[in-house]
This record gives structure tokens, C-alpha cells and sequence, in this order.
């Protein structure tokens, strides 16, 4: 089985894991994501010193979750985000985000937790954002908002809050590449989140969610009209 040595910590990892971890971070976090892109085996093959197996192994994994869609006897095409993409994650994003606003707010133990808990990412993914350390604050920006989520207890829902991940880091990447006033706008809208958390109103914390989410997509109905 091909390998690759990993730098940071000398381990050898399977070549078609080496070759997945690249492109599904190409995927995610390319800052052409709103246009179609191409790849080709042999291309990534070469970047990264691997022969085509391996990478072929990753464009089918990647095919199955969703991620690229493969041409065949071509190679594989990373998709665009769309309008319609837009839309339909953040309908259901306000759907379950709400919800779980609701729930934890009727216990007043778990709303105290969630609004701690919230709290303390708000603080590094300032931290982070600050530093541009743009990967990072998308990580957290996800864990935020899934937090009062996992606090239900309904492992369903986080299931389905889980399929959305891909697409809300993609989303979220391209909503900062606007630049450092997005970051700052969007750390002042979660703090309007944990506020709301505070205050015990369930109301106010869905419509801050509600106000996050529509600002987070206005941004990105505007990139995707600039680019057509």
C-alpha cells in the first residue's frame, strides 16, 4: 500500500488519505468556490508526488459524500455554489438552529450552559479571526452554531445538522473572503446570540439567529451576482 510520510508528527498515512485530505480541503476551502473547477489525477498526482491510484480512490469517496462530481476517462469537477445552494442550506439551517434555540431555552440549566459554552468560542473565534487564521474561525463558527444543537440530545437532529457541514464551511469561507469587516460583523452577531442566550428569550435569540443567517446569505447572493 502506497504511503506518505506526514511532517508534522513523522507518521506514514495511506496515499489515498494523504490525496483526500488535499482535495476536500480544495473543495472547502478554495477561494475559487463560486466558479466550476477541474482536476485531473494526474495533476494532483503530481503535486503531490503520488501515482494516480490513490488519487482516484479519493474522487470516489469524495463523489459519494457529494463533494465533486467525476467525468469520466476526464477527471473530476469540484461544483460551484449556487444561489439555489444558498437558499436551501440556510432554510434549513433556520429551521433546526431555531428550533434548538427553543429548546434549550426552556431549561433554564441547559440555556445557562449553552450561553457559557458559546460564549468561550465567541472569545477564540475572535481570537482567531483577528489573526486571520481563516480556517480556524470557520471551524469554530461551525461548532457555535452547532452547540445548542448537541445540547438537545436529539441525535437525529444533529444528524441532519452534521450532512449540512461541508456546504456551511464552503459558505462560511467565501462570506469572510469578503474581507476583515465580515469577520468583525460576524463575531458581533454572535455576540447579539449569546446575549440573547443570556436574556432567557427564545424569541430574541431566533431572531438574532434569524438576522445572522440572512447577513451571512446577502453576502453571498452578492458574490455569486458579481461573478455571473
Amino acid at each position: 500500500m502506497e504511503t506518505v510520510e506526514d511532517r508534522g508528527d513523522r507518521v506514514r498515512l495511506p496515499a489515498k488519505q494523504v490525496a483526500y485530505d488535499h482535495i476536500r480541503r480544495e473543495v472547502l476551502f478554495g477561494e475559487d468556490g463560486l466558479e466550476a473547477r477541474f482536476l485531473t489525477e494526474e495533476t494532483i498526482g503530481s503535486d503531490l508526488g503520488l501515482s494516480r491510484t490513490p488519487v482516484r480512490e479519493a474522487f470516489l469517496r469524495l463523489e459519494a459524500e457529494g463533494l465533486i462530481r467525476l467525468v469520466p476517462n476526464k477527471g473530476a469537477v469540484i461544483p460551484p455554489i449556487t444561489e439555489r445552494d444558498v437558499r436551501e442550506v440556510m432554510e434549513v439551517r433556520s429551521v433546526l438552529e431555531e428550533w434548538a434555540a427553543r429548546e434549550v431555552c426552556e431549561s433554564e440549566e441547559s440555556r445557562c450552559k449553552v450561553a457559557t459554552s458559546l460564549e468561550a468560542l465567541s472569545v477564540e473565534m475572535r481570537r482567531v479571526g483577528e489573526a486571520g487564521e481563516i480556517a480556524d474561525f470557520i471551524d469554530y463558527d461551525r461548532v457555535f452554531h452547532g452547540e445548542p444543537i448537541v445540547a438537545t440530545g436529539n441525535r437525529v437532529m444533529h444528524d441532519i445538522y452534521g450532512r449540512l457541514r461541508d456546504q456551511q464551511v464552503r459558505m462560511g469561507v467565501h462570506a469572510v473572503l469578503t474581507g476583515q469587516e465580515r469577520v468583525e460583523a460576524v463575531c458581533a452577531e454572535h455576540a447579539a446570540m449569546v446575549e440573547a442566550y443570556g436574556s432567557g428569550d427564545a424569541e430574541r435569540v431566533c431572531a438574532a439567529i434569524e438576522a445572522h443567517l440572512a447577513a451571512t446569505a446577502g453576502i453571498l447572493y452578492d458574490r455569486l451576482g458579481a461573478a455571473r
